[in-house]
């Protein structure tokens, strides 16, 4: 197995790799991709590859089934068509590990859940203070 992680790579999918590497986790999705179907990742599949992205298209994840070198990629930033960060594996990365680096990829890329805020109605905002009046001679 080779494997590239360049710089600017966020801190907790490196720690997916490191935590992998010194202890692997039973694998519990059936599939590499299942954690990012999971967090609601779209999927876009060519003869060539299959791509899953972020709901904010802040990254994607990659799996080219006929390549050698770089079958999977992860890769991210403020916009996956010029990358500021990218993970590489060849052909041989063991299963497990691809399963715990897109459980962290979705924890990491997907938003979280919307918070609505409740707004007073105008009755029950309070008052602005009182203004002193100026005085004109």
């Amino acid at each position: 197995m080779a494997a590239t992680i360049t710089a600017g790579t966020p801190v907790p999918l490196v720690y997916a790799i490191i935590d992998h590497l010194g202890l692997p986790l039973p694998a519990d999705a059936s599939e590499p991709h299942s954690p990012l179907k999971e967090a609601g990742w779209s999927a876009v599949s060519h003869p060539a590859r299959a791509t899953w992205q972020a709901p904010n298209r802040s990254a994607a994840f990659e799996h080219r089934a006929h390549a050698t070198d770089d079958r999977w990629t992860a890769f991210g930033g403020q916009d996956t068509s010029r990358p500021a960060w990218a993970i590489r594996f060849s052909s041989g990365v063991p299963h497990d590990l691809l399963v715990q680096l897109t459980a962290a990829m979705a924890k990491v890329a997907s938003p979280p859940p919307a918070v609505t805020r409740r707004s007073l109605p105008a009755s029950r905002l309070p008052a602005p203070p009182a203004q002193p009046r100026a005085r004109l001679r």
